[in-house]
């Protein structure tokens, strides 16, 4: 009785970790999946620019002989939207970067 029962827990185990094997293999590859086609429709605000050997995202803004770079914080995660207020207002006059 007792064998039997040990059988019994020992099957039932070994199929939840399959199917939880599967369930992770499966979010794996849909992930990897949903990432690729995120990432193609992703276009950045600004323009690429190599500095010291690394790629940064630029936005520059207006056209004046002065020029103000305004650097975001750590945890900013759109800089370029959280200025727009101020550097659509200093555009006009001053090169915004």
């Amino acid at each position: 009785m007792y064998n039997n029962a040990m059988k019994i827990l020992k099957k039932s185990v070994l199929v939840l970790l399959s199917f939880l094997i599967l369930f992770l293999v499966a979010t794996f590859i849909f992930h990897r999946i949903s990432l690729e086609k995120e990432q193609a429709s992703l276009t950045p605000m600004g323009k690429t620019v190599l500095v010291n050997g690394h790629k940064i995202n630029v936005y520059v803004e207006g056209d004046g002989p002065e020029t103000i770079v305004f650097l975001s914080g750590a945890g900013i995660a759109s800089p370029i939207l959280d200025f727009k207020n101020v550097s659509d207002s200093l555009s006009k006059n001053i090169k915004l970067s």
